[in-house]
């Protein structure tokens, strides 16, 4: 006992220990043995992990998360060097699976100048712990290991991953399923997060093919479900990857490498389907299955040529060799293709290795696929002849069908299915010992396999007949797996497993997709003929696959109308048909909620193309049905039902019904129903589900004269027109700019809404608005509150203005001060004094809402700037009055919530107000006003040590409860009540990394952060200055757990006390919309909205260019007039400044934010958080302040030319760089000219580096494009007399490929000669030329590859961009 207590007493001073590491990093040096205690604490608590008791491992793991949670960047670099250790040592399974976790959680936090020696020291120890035989570090490694690639796989060469495959291939063949089941999704990490996917997943497949082909029996069952596994897994990638492919110079040679390797899958499939285990059965159908719907162009072609398929590839050869696994660099060019010697046999050899195995199949397995017989009952032959009489015929040679005629075949055939058994073969089933599982197989006797004059052969084909390949997959599955043989008779579930039947059901809806004539086709390839030949032919069609409609299962029921559901929509597609009789209600009306699902899934799919045919009026007896759906209990039900409505075209419906009365039915009875839902997910889906069906809405009302095709073309036009005509036509690249860095909605200003949506926009407004107001339930408030905030985010207050009015929307103009903001009184209302807000996610949906709708509202009742000069009313720039006062409740309200936040992650209590009897104690300095003692106060903390700082900082906190009543919550019930709650969440965040259990309390604080800053986007010094230093205060608290907002809520500060907001340049915005109002006619017919208005907007845009041959360019403020303009303006707007003494105290208090930021930026490897640093240095910038000074031993300047290389190698996230890119020469180019530190030689220097080898490699060749741009960007500014010195000084660096090709360099390692020598008699005139065209000879030839590839168009907008800083050099008279 006296040890546990020990221990106990341990591990609490070990939860205190993320206190000690949160500390500023100057206490932290005073401490001095901070590291150490770090390092010891982090190996102890990694021990105690493995110990006996499960109450030491769990708390053992909470204050590892504890103390992750209070580390800044800085120290989790330690924390992850500790963590490495751990899992280096490859130790005991627990603390091992505790080191990988984390250190994967931890993973994006890794710099990308450490990314290498982590891959250099972290691969080996992840190979030798995918030899170990524990499934529990399995499974952790496959939790991990996609995190850990994410990050590492950019720095990774070829030979490390290959190394690291097969270190995990070698497990595919393990006994234990979980190996095999984990060791399948490592290997997807890994391929995928490589630098060249599509590289090693075709090398893993070559790898894994290569194990099991040539097929023979001496293969092990884990061996196969292992191989077939893995390649289920990457199929689908597979595709993806084969699309976006990195060599497009052997496009054709690796595309018919990549058909020939699929083609080997499909034929393994089919072969392993008669296999003994079930459980290989079954990982042969859902291999399948991906495999057809990841189906490529060229394997398509294959399966459906009329030619088939003309030689097998499992089997092996006398002569032919097998193949051998190749490096990624070979496997890229091109894979095992049929070589010479194969050519050599002959198609009738080939056709006899298939028999002679198909024999052995038959011998093992005592099943004939090819060959099988049944009694033909007499009842049954005799209702078949008028079914076929009806039915059209198919010809199987032939790939056409007419689909029109489906609906000829009888009622009865269609609606009157009966399930019947084989009761001659039920007494001869008996179990396969030899099975994983006992699985059922046929044990036939010979006498059965004769044929006489009662019994009917059923020949499916082979699979190498001249014919349609697919066809005889269709009949494989079919019989082996489906159908007896007999007309209307189906296998009994005795013989074949019900999961079976499904994923067989599932097989031939992705086929029926592909080729929907083979729905219709004969099971016997022979019956067509049999007159002619007198044979005796099962007349079954595979179309009695729908007998399993009625089946007892409720996942066979469900898996026919997927069935259905993909034959009609590819028919649909097809043709035109007439398929009424097909469209069945039942599943609709199953009693199993799982079929119900299933069916709705199935209809989402279909039910447009339906809707869209000639017979669309069929849809009408399932459209009836559909709200009655929403009262089904089951919560999937009412999520997929509420999927299905939001993707209906209800203009289209309108036409069908001529009413609205089905769309009035969704909203009403359907989704408003869902939205007060006990269950959460259930309001979440249908909250979604308004979101989407918003632009497919028609009401009549809206224009009696337009119709519903109108309707519907305008649509139709929306979407094609998007891509041609650009819908922000504002031009002026100062303004986009401004408009662009605020805060949304504030960054929508120039996208233009649609009448269209704003007025069914604002009908589901007002609905959901009286919904909140008259209801009492508080699941329907909750779900009303979240549908308007997201309708809010997804139509944007700034941009909809009308609808976003409480009135219902109206044609008329309407005045801004008639116009009452309701809706957010109601939810400033709720957040300052309901009980909705104590759960965080309504408090998150109120909090998105208030912000947006104050946004959009704030436009309408703003006045211009000159209006409120001298004015000493707060918010007195806005005309209603009554907006002012909502305005300062809403920002009373948030400096409360940041204060809540603020005393929770500093883990303090909140302190009462000390009585008014100790005022009188208080020093001389009481005469001064608060303000003023703090502005006296903050000076002299300015010029104190940061050790003292701490101590002012704290002092400060208490004495702001005395004197600031703004964020005061100490006295108010409901915001202790708030901070009760928030607290427990925060708890939950310190011990658990996941991210859901954090996600609502970094989500609730990111809302606030962001509701901050709409404000500051509106207010002005006058609102702000009394609350500035307490919002700085609040800051820096949230900055290590919201570091990007928190950085926009300090540049939103700047703006706001500096006069350069949405404030301070309302004007131009009010003139604007005065001036765009006036000319506005309203047009409604189909041929002004199809025809003239594009034509009109497409004119526009073409005749906007006319202004690039202007060289007076001082009025033209399109792109090539902002590069012509010597003297280019970067800020905004000119700022206003009353009081410049004042200003300058208030930019003193943001150093210590604004050290903070450029010390995060190095540390940090989250794009996100640098781009927001990058945004406010360029507000600091066009503020004139030159924070160079704050970095005085350039530690920034000189990781941002870092990063050059970074981006380059693809080690910045695609999807986000360019942001960086934009935003690091925007700084840089404003820097680099007011500044002393000038690194022009080492950015030239970078300028006349090497491009990239491979030609063809398009994403490196774009990257380096990128750092030109930046680079070219930079130097323009410089006189050409001082660039060609540079260059002329700097050639001897310079690379000769940046200038000329097929260079042939001396070997120089130093480069002493070779460099001197290529350059010395060029001049530097010719040196940039040459470069330039050197460049836009390469980036052409790449150009035309993206065009060729249909590949993503960044390129070519670069290469625009290029071309057009080269246009400005030649005429802007720089440069002669």
């Amino acid at each position: 006992m006296a040890t546990q207590e020990k221990l106990h007493k341990s591990l609490e001073a070990l939860k205190n220990l993320g206190k000690v590491v949160h500390q500023s990093p100057d206490v932290t040096k005073k401490k001095g043995k901070n590291s150490v205690l770090l390092r010891n604490s982090v190996e102890a608590l990694l021990r105690l992990c493995d110990d006996q008791e499960s109450d030491v491992r769990m708390t053992s793991e909470e204050c590892l998360t504890r103390i992750i949670r209070a580390a800044n960047d800085g120290h989790i670099g330690k924390i992850q060097i500790e963590l490495h250790k751990e899992i280096k040592k490859n130790g005991a399974a627990r603390p091992l699976r505790t080191a990988l976790w984390l250190f994967s959680m931890l993973a994006h936090h890794i710099r990308p100048h450490k990314g290498k020696p982590y891959v250099v020291n972290m691969f080996p120890s992840l190979i030798k712990i995918a030899e170990r035989t524990e499934e529990s570090i399995h499974e952790t490694l496959a939790i991990s290991l996609p995190k850990i690639m994410k990050v590492l796989g950019c720095f990774s060469s070829e030979n490390e991953i290959k190394v690291l495959l097969k270190a995990f291939l070698a497990n595919v063949s393990v006994q234990s399923t979980v190996i095999r089941r984990t060791t399948s999704s490592c290997i997807l990490s890994i391929c995928m997060n490589c630098r060249k996917p599509y590289t090693f997943i075709m090398y893993c497949l070559n790898h894994l093919l290569d194990l099991i082909i040539p097929v023979n029996e001496s293969q092990t069952n884990s061996l196969i479900l292992g191989v077939l596994s893995c390649i289920k897994a990457l199929t689908p990638d597979l595709k993806n990857s084969y699309i976006h492919q990195e060599y497009n110079e052997n496009y054709l040679v690796t595309s018919n490498s990549t058909t020939e390797k699929l083609l080997h899958v499909y034929e393994l499939c089919l072969y392993y389907l008669t296999h003994k285990d079930h459980n290989i059965v079954n990982v042969c159908l859902e291999t399948l299955n991906v495999l057809l719907q990841n189906c490529t162009n060229d394997l398509k072609a294959i399966l459906l040529s009329e030619k088939g398929i003309s030689n097998c590839r499992i089997y092996s050869m006398q002569s032919s060799s097998k193949s051998n696994p190749r490096s990624p660099s070979q496997m890229s060019a091109a894979t095992n293709i049929t070589t010479g010697e194969e050519n050599l046999f002959s198609e009738s050899e080939l056709t006899e290795t298939v028999h002679s195995d198909i024999e052995k199949w038959i011998d093992a397995s005592k099943l004939s696929v090819m060959n099988i017989t049944f009694a033909k009952t007499k009842e049954k032959s005799q209702s078949l002849d008028k079914v076929n009489m009806c039915v059209t015929t198919i010809d199987d040679s032939h790939n056409d069908c007419n689909y029109e005629n489906i609906n000829k075949i009888d009622d009865n055939y269609v609606s009157s299915f009966k399930t019947h058994s084989i009761g001659d073969n039920l007494d001869r089933l008996s179990a396969s010992e030899k099975s994983s599982e006992k699985s059922l197989s046929y044990s036939i006797d010979d006498k059965i396999l004769n044929v006489d004059n009662d019994t009917q052969e059923i020949d499916i084909g082979e699979f190498l007949d001249k014919n349609i390949p697919i066809i005889y997959c269709v009949r494989l599955i079919t019989k082996m797996f489906l159908l007896a043989g007999t007309p209307r008779t189906c296998i009994p579930d005795k013989s074949i497993r019900v999961s079976v039947k499904s994923l067989a059901l599932s097989c031939l809806s992705s086929i029926f997709f592909l080729y929907p004539a083979g729905f219709l086709i004969y099971l016997d390839k022979n019956y067509s003929n049999s007159k002619v030949t007198n044979k005796k032919s099962s007349s079954q069609r595979v179309s009695d696959v729908l007998l399993f409609k009625n089946h007892c299962d409720p996942q066979l029921r469900g898996a026919v109308r997927t069935l259905i559901a993909n034959f009609i929509k590819a028919v649909s597609i097809l043709s035109e048909g007439d398929y009424e009789k097909w469209i069945s209600i039942n599943g609709l009306e199953d009693e199993s909620s799982n079929c119900i699902r299933q069916t709705l899934i199935s209809l989402s799919t279909t039910l447009k193309y339906l809707a869209e045919s000639q017979k669309s009026t069929s849809v009408i007896s399932l459209l009836n049905i559909l709200p009655l759906l929403s009262k089904n209990p089951y919560w999937l039900v009412k999520v997929a039902l509420c999927d299905l409505v939001s993707k209906i075209d209800y203009i289209t419906l309108n036409y069908t019904t001529d009413s609205s009365e089905f769309q009035n039915k969704v909203l009403f009875n359907i989704l408003l129903e869902l939205l007060g839902d006990s269950d959460q997910r259930v309001r979440t889906t249908a909250a979604n589900s308004v979101v989407q069906i918003i632009p497919y809405l028609h009401y009549e009302e809206y224009q009696i004269k337009e119709e519903a095709t109108t309707s519907k073309v305008i649509l139709e036009k929306n979407i094609l027109m998007k891509i041609l005509v650009d819908t922000k036509k504002e031009t002026n690249l100062n303004k986009k700019h401004f408009i662009r860095n605020m805060p949304f909605p504030f960054n929508q200003l120039l996208n233009d809404g649609c009448d269209r949506i704003d007025f069914s926009l604002s009908k589901i407004m007002v609905v959901l608005y009286n919904t909140v107001l008259t209801t009492t339930s508080k699941h329907l408030i909750s779900g009303c509150v979240e549908t308007l905030s997201l309708l809010s985010a997804a139509y944007p207050c700034t941009v909809y203005t009308n609808a976003w009015c409480t009135s219902d929307f109206n044609k008329s103009v309407e005045s801004p001060q008639s116009k009452t903001p309701d809706l957010l009184s109601l939810c400033i209302s709720l957040l300052r004094n309901s009980v909705h807000v104590y759960d965080l996610q309504s408090h998150i949906n109120i909090l998105n809402l208030a912000a947006n709708l104050y946004a959009g509202q704030s436009l309408t009742t703003l006045k211009p700037v000159v209006e409120v000069e001298g004015s000493k009313e707060l918010w007195d720039m806005f005309s209603n009055s009554a907006f002012c006062d909502i305005s300062e409740q809403y920002t009373v309200h948030i400096v409360k919530l940041l204060n809540v936040f603020h005393h929770i992650l500093n883990e303090t209590m909140p302190i009462h107000p000390q009585s008014k009897a100790v005022l009188p104690t208080i020093p001389t300095t009481s005469n001064l006003s608060p303000i003023k003692r703090r502005k006296s106060d903050l000076d002299k903390k300015v010029l104190l040590s940061s050790g003292k700082l701490d101590k002012e900082e704290k002092s400060e906190k208490r004495e702001g409860i005395k004197f600031n009543s703004v964020g005061m919550f100490v006295c108010s019930p409901h915001y202790m009540k708030i901070f009760d709650v928030l607290k427990s969440s925060f708890t939950n965040y310190k011990i658990s990394l996941e991210s859901e259990a954090s996600k609502k309390f970094l989500e609730l604080l990111n809302k606030a952060l962001h509701s901050l800053s709409v404000l500051m986007e509106v207010g002005t010094l006058n609102e702000f200055s009394r609350i500035a230093e307490d919002i700085l205060c609040y800051l820096r608290s949230t900055f290590a757990v919201e570091a990007p907002a928190t950085v926009q809520s300090v540049q939103q500060l700047l703006k706001c006390l500096f006069g350069t907001n949405l404030t301070s340049n309302i004007s131009e915005f009010v003139n604007q919309n005065i001036s765009e109002g006036e000319g506005l006619e309203e047009h409604y017919g189909f041929y002004y909205n199809i025809f003239q208005k594009p034509y009109t907007d497409i004119s526009a845009s073409i005749n906007s260019l006319n202004n690039i041959n202007k060289y007076d360019c001082d009025s033209d403020s399109t792109l090539m007039g902002y590069l012509h303009r010597k003297d280019v303006k970067k800020r905004p707007v000119v700022l206003s400044r009353s009081s410049d003494k004042v200003l300058a105290n208030y930019i003193r208090i943001f150093e210590p934010m604004v050290i903070k930021s450029l010390k995060q930026y190095t540390v940090t490897s989250d794009v996100k958080v640098q781009c927001r640093v990058l945004q406010l240095l360029n507000q600091l910038v066009q503020l004139r302040v030159n924070y160079c000074l704050l970095d005085s031993e350039q530690v920034f300047i000189g990781f941002v030319l870092k990063q050059f290389e970074y981006i380059e190698e693809g080690q910045v996230p695609l999807s986000e760089y360019k942001e960086v890119i934009s935003l690091m020469t925007l700084i840089l180019e404003d820097t680099l000219n007011p500044s002393v530190f000038k690194p022009f030689d080492e950015i030239i220097i970078m300028f006349f580096q090497e491009p990239p080898l491979q030609e063809h490699c398009v994403v490196p060749f774009s990257r380096w494009l990128s750092k030109i741009l930046i680079l070219l960007l930079i130097l323009t500014p410089l006189k050409e007399e001082t660039l060609l010195i540079k260059i002329n000084n700097l050639k001897s660096e310079f690379s000769p490929n940046s200038i000329f090709e097929n260079v042939i360099t001396k070997a120089d390692p130093l480069n002493v000669n070779n460099n001197a020598e290529t350059f010395q008699k060029i001049s530097a005139e010719l040196i940039f030329i040459r470069f330039i065209f050197r460049v836009v000879s390469l980036t052409s030839r790449q150009c035309l590859l993206v065009i060729r590839n249909e590949e993503n168009s960044f390129l070519i907008e670069q290469f625009s961009v290029f071309l057009m800083q080269c246009l400005y050099i030649f005429q802007s008279g720089k440069f002669n």
